[in-house]
């Protein structure tokens, strides 16, 4: 009964975070305090938060960062609250053995192009000189038919038939960690492959 009343409990203050952080995005009052700041310092022990649920679940976790990448001016704790989401997201749509990778590499625009890019964020891009660290968030699970993708980060969307467990969510991370990504002048995309998994990943340009 203890384990069923603190899910939802953290269920809920999940749900409540959400909701609070979508309007302060709407109404421009979601602070970032940026700094030039390395993709290894973001992505850090991110692993190391879900360690107990990797164990739980018999999941393994990588992380590749390219070396001696730039620095990117950012909001740190913004950033890395995108990543947990995205690998938050990778640990509940795959099965156990999955494996999943943390990625940040130098990209350009070329790279960006291949994006699924909606017109606000090719007008984004353009004004956007320069490379790009690109973060990922792969994983080896049910992944997502073609038709979904493009509605994937619409507010309160959730995924239909992917996951034989449906697991609950509230439908607004995917959306708030697109938004905050769109307030850094980057743009956040997905690849998947129904029954093959999934790759989340978006870029930020570099400082």
């Amino acid at each position: 009964a203890l384990a069923i009343i603190k899910d939802s409990v953290s269920r809920l203050t999940t749900f409540i975070n959400n909701i609070l952080d979508s309007a302060k995005i709407k109404a421009g009052k979601f602070d970032l305090h940026k700094a030039p700041t390395k993709a290894e310092d973001i992505v850090g022990d991110i692993g190391s938060l879900f360690e107990q649920a990797i164990i739980k679940q018999q999941k393994t976790i990588e992380v590749k960062i390219q070396e001696n990448l730039p620095s990117i001016c950012v909001d740190p704790d913004k950033i890395k609250q995108v990543i947990i989401n995205l690998l938050g997201n990778a640990l509940k749509f795959t099965e156990a053995g999955a494996k999943m990778t943390i990625g940040a590499r130098l990209v350009n625009k070329s790279v960006v192009a291949t994006y699924r890019l909606k017109k606000e964020d090719i007008d984004l891009m353009a004004g956007v000189i320069g490379d790009f660290v690109e973060f990922s968030v792969a994983d080896t699970g049910y992944g997502m038919s073609e038709h979904e993708l493009g509605n994937i980060f619409d507010n309160f969307y959730h995924v239909c038939g992917t996951s034989p467990k449906k697991p609950k969510g509230t439908g607004l991370g995917l959306s708030i960690a697109a938004d905050i990504v769109k307030l850094h002048h980057g743009v956040i995309g997905v690849e998947s492959e129904f029954g093959k998994g999934s790759t989340f990943k978006f870029v930020i340009p570099v400082a």
